[in-house]
């Protein structure tokens, strides 16, 4: 669109104050305690920065840049703030561009597009774009995006604090649920990722929105369109081939379809390489199990229609709304504290990051974001969390001893808990369809995260896609009908076993986790790495493998969500 011009004039004045190479180019923050070259050799980018700084520089009527400095990075995006001679700011922000592989350009065209329509349709709070190019056939080399610089702080640094609470609490939450509403507000006619017609230039493009709502909305109906989705889910490796259907979809069965295609062809890969399995949780003799479960999925696919008709809201196969894909306290800001806004700062965030956000059916929306959702960390040996949730009542166990530092979590786990039940009880209240996916078991827990089982299945073994799938057979009877698939009481047996053994581990792992202060793929601060290390090799020596039942798992060559 016009008022988003790729720029491509080109002053240019060396800023004073620049990054390093390394802050400009590598992740410059960070590093792992296992496969460390393979991590930050992902997170590596190419880009002519005096191009970046001359495209920032038009976007906001300025003719030199002073400074420009990182603010932050992660696996997905190197951001930096930039001040120029008029005393305006700006925020860059360069993708990944090894991360996404092919899908980077559909992944920079689609949150523009996003956006928009969020800025200028449904009256959100997110940044405005001010230039962009959405692949690297600009002088930039890169993809790239140009935000206004919000004028505040994310509410990450401060939303676990013990004095962030009462009013100002419930102002967030209430906010977060305005978010959703709002996102959820428009309903598209196909599933898929937001973009603007001028990206599909030759193709005839189908209405966007239904008839009724594209008259209200004649102009946003007239500049945009669904495309394929851009979420990395999609584009990650072993499903970097351009030519796989990655939507646009008319109904959900038709997207499910699209994802078991695309982990069938990793499943071809690995068989032609088992080498590839490298990194991944999967053997070569889980693949035939992999097969049969997507070959259920799909037997099952065209009853999810079924579904939506028993909730009496047929409408949400298909038809989507946008999800934003990481609805979490960082991507937050709020303004900064003073002694005026104490209680209302809260109350109007901007959301940030809409990078892979998709169109897809209402109960995708539907959920409890990391934001306000409630993960308990304090867990017994066998996985027991100390924190539960039962409906509104959060419920700590008794008679457990818990050290100075570990009160401190304790507290922390109490308020988040208590924060997902009122986020839950504000949502649902007067917002009847909302309730119906919180409270359903099949959408909570069976269907939203079906896609993440399908696209994952190879990459993470294929457990969690036969739990998913366990479930929805032994739910069948209430809302599928039966399913064209079933278990033996062998295989459930045997699943029921390396579940048990699944929830030890991964409780000894949560417990690795927080005494190497990393995250799950072993990534830690950088000024931390060595001490880190150095309390890897004892956490090695000490980790017993026939009890947890698997090998030590921060090793070289072993499991990474983004390898």
């Amino acid at each position: 669109m016009s008022t988003l011009a790729r720029c491509t004039a080109r002053p240019f004045v060396m800023p004073k104050i620049m990054p390093t190479r390394l802050e400009l180019y590598d992740n410059s923050t960070s590093r792992w305690l296992f496969n460390d070259h393979e991590q930050r050799a992902l997170r590596h980018v190419d880009y002519n920065v005096q191009e970046l700084i001359s495209s920032a520089c038009v976007s906001v009527g300025a003719t030199a840049c002073t400074e420009m400095i990182k603010i932050a990075e992660g696996s997905l995006n190197k951001v930096f703030r930039l001040t120029f001679n008029n005393d305006q700011t700006a925020i860059a922000r360069i993708p990944s561009t090894r991360m996404f592989g092919s899908g980077v350009s559909w992944a920079t065209a689609s949150e523009v597009a996003t956006l928009h329509a969020m800025r200028n349709v449904v009256k959100l709070r997110v940044p405005k774009v001010l230039a962009w190019a959405k692949d690297a056939t600009n002088p930039v080399g890169s993809p790239y995006i140009i935000l206004e610089d919000i004028a505040g702080v994310p509410l990450h640094h401060e939303w676990t604090l013990p004095e962030t609470r009462g009013e100002p609490v419930r102002k967030m939450v209430r906010a977060v649920c305005n978010i959703m509403a709002g996102a959820a507000y428009l309903p598209y006619a196909r599933l898929g990722g937001l973009y603007f017609r001028e990206d599909f230039p030759s193709q005839p493009q189908p209405p966007l929105l239904p008839e009724a709502f594209a008259r209200r909305f004649s102009d946003f109906e007239a500049s945009s369109t669904v495309g394929p989705i851009a979420n990395l889910l999609w584009w990650r490796p072993f499903h970097d081939e351009p030519e796989f259907n990655r939507g646009p979809w008319d109904n959900i069965e038709d997207c499910i379809r699209s994802a078991i295609a695309l982990e069938r062809r990793a499943v071809q890969r690995h068989r032609e390489d088992p080498s590839s399995l490298c990194f991944t949780r999967s053997k070569m003799e889980d693949l035939d199990e992999v097969e049969r479960l997507l070959s259920n999925v799909e037997a099952m696919a065209p009853r999810i229609d079924v579904v939506f008709s028993t909730m009496k809201h047929p409408g949400w196969s298909t038809h989507g709304n946008i999800v934003h894909p990481d609805l979490r306290a960082n991507n937050l800001i709020v303004p900064p504290r003073t002694e005026d806004n104490i209680k209302s700062r809260l109350a109007k965030p901007v959301v940030i990051d809409w990078q892979g956000a998709s169109i897809l059916p209402f109960p995708f929306q539907a959920r409890i974001p990391h934001v306000v959702a409630f993960e308990p960390t304090i867990v017994y040996p066998d996985g027991t969390p100390w924190i539960s949730i039962n409906g509104n009542v959060v419920s700590p166990l008794p008679d457990i001893e818990l050290s100075p530092e570990q009160q401190v979590v304790a507290e922390a786990e109490c308020r988040r808990a208590h924060r997902q039940t009122a986020f839950v009880e504000t949502l649902t209240r007067g917002l009847p369809e909302w309730n119906v996916t919180l409270s359903n078991e099949f959408f909570s827990e069976l269907f939203r995260p079906l896609f993440q089982g399908v696209l994952r299945t190879c990459a993470d073994g294929p457990l969690d896609l036969r739990y998913l799938l366990m479930g929805i057979e032994q739910l069948s009877v209430h809302l599928l009908g039966p399913v064209p698939f079933s278990f033996t009481e062998q295989e459930r047996k045997a699943h029921r076993r390396e579940m048990k053994q699944s929830r030890i581990y991964e409780a000894r792992l949560q417990l690795l986790r927080n005494r190497l202060d990393c995250t799950d793929d072993g990534r830690v601060d950088k000024e931390q790495y060595e001490t880190a290390m150095e309390e890897l090799k004892k956490a090695k020596n000490e980790w017993n493998e026939e009890e947890y039942g698997a090998p030590f798992p921060f090793e070289d060559g072993k499991w990474g969500a983004h390898l």
